[in-house]
């Protein structure tokens, strides 16, 4: 390749402080070209490899254009210049992190890498070090890594510790991390020695080769759980919970302390907690609930707020296969057969010893969410929870806990469902408005007159699918209220958080779904384009479960399952 040139005189007479400038550049293009031509004899030796830096030279040439731009404007021109002067110096450590070790590497050979459970992409063994990525070994090791492209670093965190990766002080093409790790980058990419990274982790490591000739690194750690919502001080100083269904990972152990990695909201945390809260060597049987094929049932583990995990009871099974063998075959959803479908089984609810609408309880983990919601998605199960309802609070309250009109059930049916913001009285959030198949509001509920004493048909304008509350046992509520109730007044709900977190279950709902593409609802922002059939279903009912009788009465479930009378 030919060395590149630019003529900075071209800039015209513009004021003395440009001629430090302009043997500034001379000496980085000379250094560049110096460089470059190293590279050029580095990639004579290799086969089949070829580099464009085309867009060097265009960056290179519109330094002048960019100084004629502005030539009246001297200062911005100033920092101009020297931003691209930053941009040069940076392209050239890239050129030589990327490429300058490239061509002694021919003894490379690929590899098939998983640490824990996470396949580590582009892993090779050289001489015997086999390496990969670092962002999929921090993965599968249980941590996190962060890029930070101003300040040109990684960020590791794992198991309490933090780690840097700092791209600037690399020389020759190998850097050096906070902690002494060897590093290269090729292709945007920090690859780091699969064996140095796992065993600095401070897990016990076991590799093994597999069947394709690669090696798989089994993370043996210490586990433990705890049998009730246990308050703790995180590592930063900030209050936590460990709750039943956590994952608890035993880090290091001092006297009668552990140093704990738990799963937080948004990622891993860390914490000390005293030995006697845990249950220490026993760990929790992790929940299947996503992507499930029907055929698949008995693979399915459902997570509880309570924290237990449990497979599918037959009724729920039978729910479940309801959808295969009766809804699928119906002809308006056949039509829709492409759309995401929401389906709400009333009655299924495993805690038939509780009563519903009890307004005494303290707890909403044993009777208020009654409902199994699946959601199916491509002829396949993308989601399932036994903790929705598609019942009020109070179905038979009075108009004053409806906003002045009698309060709604929605009748059995199929419907529409299209994005909304859910309203309270505080907070607005993205959820789903269910409409007529029709494609109108009006949607088909039973309701009942306090005055009179009866249920009657009727319409409502604003059944919703939203999130209710997650329970008393919980330090936050997430929605304003009483977090004794569901906080429903005719619309379907879903239980916000899993076994853990608050808002976890909601967020993975609003991903399927696709109201929140993202998977993190916030307060106050507007949701994503979504629309699909949402079907409700009550048959699994029973009258003498759950305090139905009681609460809604015989000719209320009646109203409410049939709709005509």
């Amino acid at each position: 390749m030919g060395s590149l040139t630019v003529d900075l005189n071209a800039l015209g007479d513009v004021t003395e402080k440009f001629k430090d400038l302009i043997e500034r550049s001379n000496i980085i293009l000379n250094d560049f070209n110096s460089q470059k031509n190293c590279i050029d004899f580095d990639i004579a030796e290799r086969d089949n490899i070829r580099y464009d830096l085309n867009e060097v030279s265009k960056k290179l040439k519109s330094i002048s254009e960019i100084f004629i731009t502005y030539d009246r404007q001297i200062n911005d021109a100033i920092d101009t210049y020297a931003d691209t002067e930053e941009k040069l110096k940076s392209f050239i450590l890239e050129l030589n992190t990327s490429d300058r070790k490239e061509s002694t590497n021919n003894n490379a050979k690929p590899a098939d890498v998983t640490v824990g459970k996470v396949k580590v992409r582009d892993s090779k063994v050289t001489d015997g070090v086999t390496t990969g990525y670092l962002v999929d070994i921090i993965e599968g090791l249980g941590g996190t890594a962060e890029w930070d492209g101003k300040t040109r670093t990684t960020t590791v965190k794992l198991n309490g510790k933090t780690i840097v990766y700092d791209l600037k002080n690399m020389k020759d093409g190998v850097g050096h991390a906070s902690d002494g790790t060897t590093f290269t980058v090729k292709d945007g990419h920090i690859h780091v020695g699969v064996r140095e990274v796992s065993e600095k982790s401070g897990a016990n490591i076991k590799w093994s080769p597999n069947s394709k000739g690669g090696v798989t690194v089994d993370i043996n750690y210490t586990y433990a759980s705890v049998s009730k919502v246990t308050p703790i001080t995180k590592d930063n100083g900030d209050y936590g919970e460990l709750w039943v269904g956590d994952d608890i990972v035993i880090l290091e152990q001092e006297g009668n302390r552990s140093h704990i990695r738990y799963p937080g909201k948004y990622h891993q945390e860390t914490a000390w907690v005293d030995n006697d809260k845990l249950n220490i060597g026993v760990r929790v049987e992790k929940p299947t609930y996503k992507d499930i094929e029907f055929s698949d049932l008995d693979k399915v583990m459902l997570p509880y707020a309570n924290g237990k995990v449990l497979p599918l009871t037959d009724e729920q099974k039978q729910a479940i296969m309801k959808i295969k063998n009766t809804y699928h075959n119906n002809d308006y959803i056949k039509k829709h057969k492409n759309d995401t479908q929401i389906y709400l089984f009333e009655g299924t609810t495993i805690n038939k010893k509780a009563i519903y609408g009890n307004t005494k309880h303290t707890s909403l983990y044993e009777d208020r969410y009654g409902a199994l919601l699946v959601i199916v998605k491509d002829d396949k199960i993308a989601y399932i929870t036994p903790e929705a309802s598609t019942l009020p609070d109070n179905p038979k309250g009075p108009k004053s806990m409806n906003g002045g009109t009698d309060m709604p059930t929605v009748v059995d049916g199929i419907y529409l469902y299209e994005d909304v913001i859910h309203s309270t009285k505080s907070i607005k959030y993205p959820a789903l408005k269910i409409k007529s198949t029709d494609g109108k509001n009006n949607v088909k509920v039973a309701r009942y007159n306090n005055k009179a004493d009866k249920w009657y048909n009727g319409i409502s304008t604003g059944i919703h699918f939203h999130m209710g509350h997650r329970g008393a046992d919980c330090k936050e509520k997430e929605i304003d209220g009483s977090s004794n109730w569901a906080n429903s007044a005719g619309c379907q709900i879903v239980r916000p958080g899993t076994i853990n977190r608050e808002w976890t279950r909601y967020n993975e709902i609003a991903k399927i779904i696709g109201f929140d593409k993202d998977g993190h609802v916030k307060r106050g922002e507007k949701p994503d384009d979504a629309k699909g059939i949402i079907v409700i279903d009550r048959s699994f009912m029973d009258l003498n479960e759950n305090g139905y009788k009681e609460v809604i009465g015989e000719k209320g479930i009646d109203y409410i399952k049939k709709g005509v009378h």
